[in-house]
């Protein structure tokens, strides 16, 4: 459900999954979600602050219920955009997640910068966090994009993203380049 005003939006709902013969995540779950956005103009810029709680319920015993609070706050105008996410979990240890990104045009290329720091478990899944990353949890890192357009529907990114794990130490680079086709009539 949806509740809409001039500068606010309020959602909430619940997804109920029944199958007795899954296993894992979705399987006789269900998950709560209320969340609520912000929206003003701030001086010049263009402001959205953003609350959600979402709660997991796992109907198998094995596994124990899971609630993550998230507060997001965007900053944007005709320059670039400034952003802030913050995470935390009901978890004892390594259940927060902070994420900033700054982002603007060059010219003709769109460019963003992003810092990451994700605990274990800051998410209720692996499968809710920074599918970007080679290992979605557990690190914290950075990433740059920069798009550009080659021709009126052809376009093109060049991706950095750097992470390093927090259990090991261990380190990862990943350089990718997409080409993007957009077919129209």
């Amino acid at each position: 459900m949806t509740l809409t005003t001039d500068k606010t939006v309020f959602s909430f709902g619940k997804y109920i999954l029944t199958e007795k013969n899954w296993t894992g995540i979705f399987a006789d779950d269900n998950l709560l979600w209320i969340q609520g956005v912000y929206s003003d103009q701030m001086g010049k810029m263009d402001t959205k602050l953003g609350v959600a709680i979402f709660n997991m319920n796992y109907l198998e015993n094995s596994v124990p219920n899971r609630m993550v609070s998230l507060v997001t706050l965007l900053l944007s105008n005709q320059l670039g955009s400034l952003g802030i996410e913050y995470t935390s979990s009901d978890k004892d240890v390594e259940n927060k997640s902070i994420v900033t990104f700054v982002s603007g045009r060059i010219k003709s290329v769109d460019m963003s910068l992003g810092y990451f720091h994700a605990e274990r478990n800051s998410t209720l899944d692996p499968d809710f966090s920074r599918s970007d990353f080679i290992e979605p949890i557990g690190f914290y890192g950075y990433n740059f994009i920069a798009k550009f357009k080659l021709y009126n529907n052809i376009s093109s990114d060049f991706k950095i993203f750097r992470q390093i794990m927090a259990h090991d130490g261990a380190e990862v680079t990943r350089f990718q380049f997409n080409f993007n086709f957009a077919f129209r009539k």
